[in-house]
Order: C-alpha cells, then sequence, then structure tokens
C-alpha cells in the first residue's frame, strides 16, 4: 500500500514580523526517493521541484536557507509528493501552512554540509566529512554530532568560547542515506540543525555515463548576473549516484542524487556576463570517475528589457526526474533603494559644482575686488570681505554634499547590493552630468575650468573602460536619476 505524509512546513526566525531565514519540509514515504513539487518558488533562485529526495528511516527532509523572498509565515503552501520508483504513488498539491518559531538569541546560527566522501574501507564503509560553520555563539556553547546511523552514534562535545567557529567532522557510513543533526547541548532550548548525507553509492557501483546539455540562458538577477541553467542526461548510474556542477567562478551545485537512466537540470546558476565560462559535471567520489565538461556560451550583458535566450532546459525522460525552468525576472528595486541610488548621484554632482565656483571665487575675488575699487574710487577690503564669504560659504556647501553623497553610497550598497555593472553605470552618469554643468563656468575662469574638465573626461573614459571590459553596457548615461531602469 502506498503510503505517503506531508507535514506543516517549520520556519525559524530571529524576530517576530520578518521573513523567516529557514524553511524545513518533511513528511513520511514508504519508498526509497521522492520527487517533491511546491505551488511557491521555496529557494532564493526560485526553484519549485525537487527530484530524487532520500528517504531516511521513512522520512524525507528538504532544507530551505535562505529561502525564496516571497515565503512568509502563516501562508499556506500546496505540496506534491510522488515515489520515485512508482509514479502511480502520489499526493497532490497537499495544503501546509509554514509554522514559524522565533529563535532564542542566545541559539547560535549554524550552516551544515558535507564536504567530502572518501573511498570505502576494508569494513566496506564511507569516510564522509561534515563541516559545521557557527557563528553569533554565546560563552561555552557546546555541540555534538548526532550521526544518524545508529541509536548510539554520536560524536565527542565540542566546545566555543565565544563568536564564530567551523567545526570538521568525519565519520564512516555504510552506503545509503542518512540524516545526521548538529545538537546545540548549551545553550538549552535551541533546535537541533539538520543535514541529509546521500544516498552514498555502493562501494562496487560502475562510473556513469554523463552527457551534458546547455539548458539556456533565462533573466537576470538583482546584480547584473545571468541566470543559466545546465543539465545532463545520464546513464548506467548506480543507486545512490551523487552529481555535483563546478561551475567555474569558484561555485558549485548543490548535490544530485541519480540512478539508471534520466536526463535532468540542476538550478540555475547566476554567470556574469560575457564568460568564457566551462561547467564540469563531477562524480562526488573518489572512484576516478571521468568528469564531462560544458562550454557556456557567450552571454548577453544584463540589460533593461532582455529577455532569456536559447532552450529553457532539457525535460524529463521518465517519471524520476523534473525540469527546471528558469525564474520570472527580480522585482524593481524599493523605493527606498531609488531614493538612495539618486541622491549619492546628485550630491556628488552638487559638490564637484559648488567646488568649482568655490575655487573659481577664490581665484577671482582679488580681481573682482580690485575692478570695484577702481570703479567707484574707493577700497576694495568690503567686496574682498564678501567674496571671501560667499567662497566659505562655496566650500562649506561643496564638503557637505560630498559627505552626503558618501553616506547615500554606503547606505545604497549595504542595504540594496547593487551589482558591479550598476555602481560603475552611476558613477558614469553623476561625471557625465557634472560635465555638462561644469561647462557652464568656463565663462566666467577658464583657467579653472578647463584643468577639472579635463580631469572629469578622464574619470569619464575610465569608466566607459571598466564598463565596457565587465561586458556591461551603458543604459541612458544623460536620463534622470529617477526614471533610470
Amino acid at each position: 500500500m502506498c503510503v505517503l505524509t506531508v507535514d506543516p512546513l517549520q520556519g525559524t526566525r530571529t524576530a517576530a514580523g520578518v521573513p523567516p531565514y529557514e524553511v524545513i519540509a518533511q513528511g513520511g514515504a514508504d519508498c526509497d526517493e521522492v520527487n517533491i513539487s511546491f505551488d511557491h518558488a521555496m529557494t532564493a533562485d526560485g526553484r519549485r521541484d525537487f527530484p530524487g529526495v532520500p528517504v531516511v528511516s521513512g522520512r524525507w527532509m528538504l532544507v530551505f536557507r535562505p529561502p525564496h523572498a516571497d515565503l512568509v509565515c502563516d501562508t499556506e503552501v500546496g505540496v506534491t509528493v510522488s515515489c520515485v520508483k512508482e509514479p502511480a504513488c502520489h499526493i497532490d498539491k497537499v495544503p501546509r501552512q509554514l509554522q514559524c518559531r522565533i529563535r532564542p538569541p542566545h541559539c547560535p546560527d549554524i550552516e551544515l554540509r558535507v564536504v567530502d566522501v572518501g573511498i570505502c574501507d576494508a569494513n566496506g564503509k564511507r569516510p564522509v566529512t561534515l563541516r559545521a560553520e557557527i557563528s553569533g555563539a554565546v560563552a561555552d556553547t557546546t555541540v555534538y554530532w548526532d550521526f544518524g546511523d545508529a541509536a548510539d552514534s554520536f560524536s565527542q562535545p565540542h566546545h566555543i568560547d565565544t563568536g564564530s567557529d567551523v567545526w570538521t567532522r568525519d565519520h564512516s557510513y555504510t552506503p545509503g542515506a542518512y540524516h545526521a543533526k548538529l545538537i546545540v547541548d548549551h545553550p538549552s532550548m535551541c533546535e537541533p540543525h539538520v543535514l541529509t548525507i546521500g544516498p552514498l553509492t555502493a562501494c562496487d557501483a560502475a562510473c556513469p555515463t554523463i552527457v551534458p546539455k546547455f539548458g539556456g540562458a533565462g533573466g537576470c538577477d538583482s546584480q547584473g548576473r545571468r541566470l543559466v541553467t545546465v543539465g545532463a542526461t545520464v546513464s548506467g548510474a548506480s543507486t545512490g549516484t551523487l552529481l555535483q556542477v563546478n561551475y567555474d567562478d569558484g561555485t558549485f551545485s548543490e548535490t544530485k542524487s541519480v540512478s539508471g537512466n534520466s536526463t535532468f537540470s540542476f538550478a540555475p546558476h547566476p554567470y556574469l556576463p560575457p564568460g568564457p565560462y566551462r561547467a564540469t559535471i563531477v562524480v562526488v567520489d573518489p572512484r576516478g570517475c571521468p568528469s564531462a565538461t560544458l562550454d557556456i556560451p557567450r552571454l548577453e550583458p544584463c540589460t533593461g528589457g532582455s529577455g532569456p535566450t536559447g532552450p529553457t532546459g532539457p525535460g524529463p525522460t521518465d517519471g524520476s526526474s523534473t525540469t527546471t525552468t528558469n525564474p520570472p525576472p527580480p522585482p524593481p528595486p524599493s523605493p527606498l533603494c531609488r531614493a538612495l541610488e539618486a541622491n549619492w548621484m546628485i550630491w556628488l554632482i552638487v559638490g564637484i559644482v559648488f567646488g568649482v565656483l568655490a575655487l573659481c571665487a577664490a581665484t577671482e575675488g582679488t580681481i573682482i575686488a580690485a575692478v570695484v575699487a577702481a570703479i567707484t574710487g574707493g577700497s576694495g577690503a568690503t567686496i574682498a570681505a564678501i567674496v571671501g564669504y560667499i567662497t566659505l560659504f562655496l566650500l562649506l556647501v561643496t564638503v557637505g554634499a560630498i559627505v552626503a553623497a558618501l553616506i547615500c553610497f554606503v547606505l545604497w550598497v549595504v542595504f540594496c547590493r547593487p551589482s558591479d555593472c550598476r555602481v560603475w553605470e552611476d558613477f558614469l552618469w553623476a561625471i557625465t552630468w557634472a560635465q555638462l554643468v561644469v561647462a557652464v563656468c568656463v565663462f566666467f575662469c577658464p583657467h579653472i575650468v578647463v584643468p577639472i574638465e579635463i580631469v572629469l573626461s578622464i574619470a569619464n573614459l575610465w569608466a566607459q573602460d571598466v564598463i565596457a571590459s565587465r561586458g556591461c553596457q551603458i543604459q541612458r548615461p544623460r536620463s534622470l536619476p529617477w526614471t533610470r531602469n
């Protein structure tokens, strides 16, 4: 008899009223692997479908960290579950509420991952290296591993004084799948963190044949990176074979469990255009299995209105896998981000222009005072004093504008996290407008304006060169700040 269940979704957040930073979906199943689909995007890159999730002791589990930005507490999500080897065994769009709890302030923040899988030893077990990245620990924090392969399989306690720590621990597993837990023994009232291990391939498993496929380039994320889908057709994979993509930019995909013959896609990966990049699909164990490489075509820069190119990804060939589609375009910047972006550029222009005016007043003040004295036949001391006050005022405005620009720029970078392309495009925008406004002053003090215009022109050309070298495109450099994309 087919038995599948879905528990309520569990979210963890730092305080009331804020989105969860971690969401766990779990349930029961009486088969070895399940395909999970949600009617809401669950990951930060928009994934909804998760094929080949291992079932450990009758339980399946998915951990989303960070979850999708729109996944908020007390909302309802539909969950579809089916057995990989028995597609007829399924439950469709089961509504489950996201129930959130607040993490106690004394509990540390923990990230768990598998960093290495070794060769089988003489006892038929694979050594697995586990890593716990711990931050925000209070004094005398103590943690230990429950390895999940036996009732009494625990590590020795690990003590942390305060702050952050990275703890690596090796443990040997019989091939299969497991749920390991990192237990916070002190302070109390902290929930354990769960890590799914495997399924680990059998020690005598044969190497699979891997044919990589380019699944197409989709939209862009908020940092100006284009989302690219890498897929593969695999044949002859033993149960529990784990594959992973080395994206050639210092990052790796999550591991994907495959078996038999199947075609699938990894989650879309953000690449900074234009490339080139060479993705490598590797078998995550040391059997010496050959890897497969895929040359990523040249990527179009991310600009307003640019859409997906190429295919949307290889489709499934059987019920054991699903197709990952490109996520929707990122939402537009918030009003606060738009205001900070516009203000730092405007204040920078104001600072440059008033700085030029202050230099003009300082250098031309003596001449103005002498001319007035000659015309009136009196002393130019009064005029000189007035010019001095005007120069001081212009200098104060210059300093204030530059400080305001720096504050707005720092806040914009910290809270809005713009892409490198966006920063350089905005710098070019500010320099371009400063050149136009400063040029008007050439009639009053050309000996000051001309050198400054030369410096601004050099800065303009430098910014354009950086933008071109990064594969960015100049977007409406003379448009008003509140009308820019």
